[in-house]
């Protein structure tokens, strides 16, 4: 790394410093906002997010490209506001979750983004909001898209503003549910884009347990920049599986596919791809079922050259076959997963892990929150007043905007 090129969070000071001296400080009292993306801002977009809404736990990253963000260079950012989906129209159900989230110049722009949540966040990274959002049920609208005014919509007030300095901003969020509330449903409008990954099953699965086609891949995994996500589901062992890695389904070693492993004591199973990878996992049941599953990530890489290219999977799990063979081990059926030849239209990257406590998470591409970014102070065009009153929708206390623990998700007419 170059030493002597300043870094975007190292130059706040300079950019704050040559907009003082470029305007009066009024254009910064009199606020404004950023629409991320900004095709959405005052239309519906093609799809739907639970993002920090969600009523599980989970740790997610957004990278933001440089390119979405111009207006907001140089800004005090004092909040965040999300708009519930309309694309559906269904009612909004109200509850309680807990959720932090910081901000930071990322250290990679979001083409570059990886699948460790501490190389992508920038040294500046600082906690911009932690409390419980009350979050209102909300009957369904015709209106499209939602205003962005409550209780459509969730703003989220920074405990200090952020200066934007300019490069590729990384918003981290920390959803945790809260013990003894009403669990929420409210999916947020959000831009997702089919890029056309597709999934294909091979064969069938000899293991006596995990019968038929057990074996999958989620097609919008299948992008470039992404993490493709390979599963088997189903009554399996809870233990070490491994799940086997090709590139061709036509020849292993000079061997012709699929192959018959009656001859190694796999009697009525078939090896359906060659073998370049070999990824480990941990087969887990669900609570309270007899079913479970496993899943293997595999990072692709942002290459156009791999636009289009075929991956083929196959399980080996332990357990009984068919046949009844001496081999413990069994093999499900074989998957072909085709990776789109498509580019992501958004600069923007997901990143996501269902355990808050992990360092790791999966790549998402092709999708991202609408979101509105904030500057100014309350009572400004870009940040509309909050309500101080306390009120209740729906049975839900809503709390005062002077109580940090909560924020407040008010009808637009209270008070």
């Amino acid at each position: 790394m170059n030493r002597n090129r300043p870094t975007p969070y190292g130059a706040s000071a300079l950019v704050l410093l040559l907009a003082a001296l470029a305007g009066p400080p009024a254009l910064v009292a009199q606020g404004g906002a950023v629409v991320v993306p900004a095709a959405y801002a005052d239309r519906e977009a093609p799809g739907a997010e639970l993002y920090f809404l969600a009523p599980f736990a989970a740790r997610r990253q957004l990278l933001i490209g440089a390119d979405s963000l111009q207006p907001a260079v140089g800004m005090p950012l004092a909040g965040l506001t999300v708009r519930r989906n309309m694309g559906a129209r269904d009612p909004q159900e109200g509850g309680r979750v807990s959720v932090e989230l910081s901000l930071s110049h990322a250290t990679l722009p979001p083409a570059g983004a990886i699948e460790t949540f501490a190389a992508n966040r920038g040294p500046d990274h600082r906690s911009a909001f932690v409390g419980v959002l009350d979050l209102p049920s909300v009957e369904g609208s015709e209106t499209a898209p939602a205003p962005w005014v409550e209780p459509f919509a969730v703003r989220l007030t920074f405990a200090a503003p952020f200066v934007y300095a300019g490069g590729t901003l990384c918003v981290e969020s920390v959803t945790l549910p809260v013990p003894g509330a009403a669990e929420p449903w409210w999916p947020i409008d959000a831009a997702v884009e089919d890029l056309g990954g597709s999934v294909s099953v091979v064969g069938q699965s000899c293991l006596t347990a995990l019968p038929g086609t057990p074996a999958g891949a989620v097609d919008s995994s299948l992008v470039l920049g992404g993490t493709a996500t390979f599963y088997i589901r189903g009554v399996i062992r809870p233990g070490p599986v491994f799940c086997l890695v090709g590139v061709d389904d036509r020849n292993f070693h000079g061997l012709p596919l699929p192959l018959d492993l009656g001859s190694l004591g796999a009697p009525g199973c078939r090896l359906y791809n060659d073998v370049v990878l070999v990824k480990p996992a941990l087969a887990q049941v669900f609570p309270g079922a007899l079913q479970g599953h496993a899943a293997a990530d595999l990072p692709i890489p942002l290459d156009a050259r791999f636009g289009g290219a075929a991956l083929y999977t196959q399980w080996v799990c332990p357990g009984a076959t068919m046949a009844r063979g001496p081999f413990p081990y069994g093999f499900s059926n074989g998957v072909r997963a085709q990776l789109s030849a498509r580019l992501p239209t958004w600069n923007v990257a997901w990143v996501e892990s269902s355990d808050p406590a992990l360092d790791l998470g999966r790549v998402l591409r092709g999708r991202t929150p609408v979101l509105r970014l904030h500057w100014g102070p309350h009572g400004s065009p870009g940040f509309p007043p909050r309500r101080r009153p306390a009120i209740t929708v729906a049975g839900i206390r809503q709390w005062p905007a002077s109580r940090s623990s909560s924020t407040t998700c008010a009808p637009a007419s209270a008070g």
